[in-house]
């Protein structure tokens, strides 16, 4: 048996411009038509003398057209679409395997045989079965693009879902969820993800289309501040000192809220600098609410009178508002003593424990 060889490119459809006869199921009787079910009649091969009747051109012409037109629609890669039962024709039979084209432009494939001649369980035929909105288990989607309603495959893009030089499908699940804030011990920014510092991100809408779209959602607006109400929190003042300066954010942190500007497209992130998270529910701090540094109050007074009188020390009770003693206030020398907490521990302008330096990011999906 001869190896298969590529055949050469049938150009175009046989016949495709010249005159031609249909071709009909069964020849009439006494003519010399072509026909599907008996092909040229006996009469055509009788002698023309005879009473014989000559065959027509045109209806090779028409058996050229047909079958030519069926090897250049093959030949051009495209699969036949499925043909169910209509008045003049009862469909088309198809065993399992067979690959057709939807109405729906979805191509399917053949788990079961059905058409009009396929036995069906119990007797009598199967039918024609459509394969779009199939349900019975005949027809398969070739392609299922997976949805929100329906599982399916995914077409890679090369970042998501990827394939290797082998052909091994991967797909990248996400560890990180949307909007929500990662420390990061390297300095170097990871894919997908913003510094917690306070910027702001052009061209979010489009670089950014999965953070973008969920902060529009309404559990994303729970993660959402007005440019107002965000940069009221990046000022506060949390206490006033009794030389009447402040203390307050001034500026740096006090802001784990995202502000969504749509009509410019722009993304304003959370500030976290300077800032520790805490379990909330205790204190009064509720889930993104903000705090300042604060510590538990130290009250300390220290006097001493010495008496100048030979009965010796003097020293009386004392209150935090006054003194209590006794005697000429000439008679005694009055001597006050400092409590300095830096000579005997490490302080700062805030409290803080032992800590380190951490990229504290925002994962905002995917980008474009």
């Amino acid at each position: 048996m001869a190896i298969p060889q590529i055949p050469d490119i049938l150009r175009n459809v046989m016949a495709h411009s010249a005159d031609v006869e249909s071709i009909p199921d069964v020849t009439p009787t006494g003519q010399g038509v072509f026909s599907l079910r008996d092909g040229w009649p006996l009469i055509t091969e009788v002698e023309l003398e005879a009473g014989g009747i000559a065959p027509d051109r045109k209806f090779f012409n028409g058996i050229y057209r047909l079958l030519s037109g069926h090897t250049f629609f093959s030949q051009s890669g495209n699969v036949y679409p499925w043909v169910g039962a209509s008045e003049a024709f009862p469909g088309l039979n198809y065993l399992r395997g067979a690959h057709v084209l939807g109405s729906d432009y979805q191509e399917y494939v053949a788990q079961k045989p059905s058409g009009p001649e396929i036995p069906a369980e119990g007797g009598g035929f199967v039918g024609p079965v459509d394969p779009v909105g199939d349900e019975s288990g005949v027809w398969m989607p070739v392609f299922i693009i997976s949805t929100l309603e329906k599982n399916g495959i995914n077409r890679p893009d090369g970042t998501t879902i990827t394939i290797d030089e082998t052909g091994k499908l991967t797909a990248a699940v996400s560890k990180y969820e949307l909007g929500e804030f990662y420390y990061f011990r390297h300095p170097t920014l990871k894919p997908g993800f913003q510094p917690a510092q306070g910027g702001v991100v052009a061209n979010a809408a489009t670089t950014f289309p999965e953070i973008w779209a969920y902060l529009q959602t309404t559990e994303g607006q729970k993660l959402c501040k007005t440019e107002a109400e965000w940069q009221a929190m990046t000022t506060a003042t949390w206490h006033t000192n009794a030389d009447g300066s402040k203390v307050g954010w001034d500026g740096i942190g006090g802001a784990p809220f995202y502000v969504q500007n749509l009509g410019a497209g722009t993304l304003r992130m959370p500030d976290l600098r300077g800032m520790y998270a805490e379990a909330a529910g205790f204190d009064a701090l509720g889930v993104g609410g903000v705090q300042g540094d604060q510590g538990r109050n130290a009250v300390c007074q220290y006097q001493t009178l010495t008496s100048r009188h030979p009965a010796g020390l003097l020293i009386r009770a004392i209150d935090a508002t006054a003194a209590v003693v006794s005697g000429m206030a000439s008679d005694f020398a009055h001597h006050n003593y400092e409590l300095n907490l830096s000579r005997a521990m490490p302080t700062g302008s805030v409290f803080a424990p032992k800590r380190w330096g951490a990229l504290a990011c925002c994962y905002l999906g995917v980008p474009r």
